[in-house]
């Protein structure tokens, strides 16, 4: 029998190089970060990872926390100017109908005093003589006569009528001397015929 070391030369095989090259394990590559198998080849990165990607998410939720209390602010605060808003409107609507109700009071008052005042005319001129009335009274019926001066209430006067004849007339009380007074033509009597 040949020697040992023969031996195991005698029963190898010749090797196709190109074939083995081929059948080696492939070289082991590294994961990328989103790679799920990160976890097997590199445990400590893949939690880093995971950390970054969770503080990574909260600041994203706190984020949104902010941006959403900003807005439940904004609109608190729009709520607090329409409600003032909607106050100076209502106070400016209350004025305005104080002011109207005022004015239709006054409007009123005015109209009332403006009819009791038509009524009291009404009344002055149904008891008082009009003024035309008391100046100048129907032609032919009255004459003016002028009060001389050292004559006064009770006196008689020699007064000329419109026919020209001479006729007495009474000074009237609460004449005096220089004021003028009516007599009535149809009560004048003519004088006495001498004798």
């Amino acid at each position: 029998s040949p020697p040992l070391a023969d031996a195991s030369l005698a029963m190898s095989k010749p090797v196709d190089v190109a074939a083995a090259a081929t059948a080696l394990p492939p070289v082991l590559k590294t994961p990328d970060d989103d790679d799920p198998e990160l976890e097997l080849f590199d445990p400590e990165r893949h939690a880093a990872n995971l950390e970054k990607t969770r503080l990574a998410e909260e600041a994203d939720a706190a984020a949104l926390e902010a941006e959403r209390a900003a807005l439940e602010a904004e609109a608190a605060a729009l709520e607090a100017e329409a409600a003032a808003a909607q106050k100076l409107v209502d106070e400016a609507a209350a004025a305005t109908a104080a002011a109207l109700e005022a004015d239709a009071a006054a409007a009123a008052k005015l109209q009332e005093e403006e009819a009791q005042a038509r009524d009291m005319s009404n009344v002055d001129s149904f008891f008082a003589p009009t003024p035309a009335a008391a100046s100048s009274p129907p032609p032919g019926k009255f004459l003016e006569v002028l009060c001389p001066p050292g004559k006064g209430p009770g006196d008689v006067l020699l007064v000329q009528g419109p026919d020209g004849l001479s006729v007495s007339a009474n000074v009237p009380a609460g004449v005096r001397p220089g004021e003028k007074f009516l007599i009535s033509l149809a009560t004048i009597a003519a004088p006495p015929s001498p004798p």
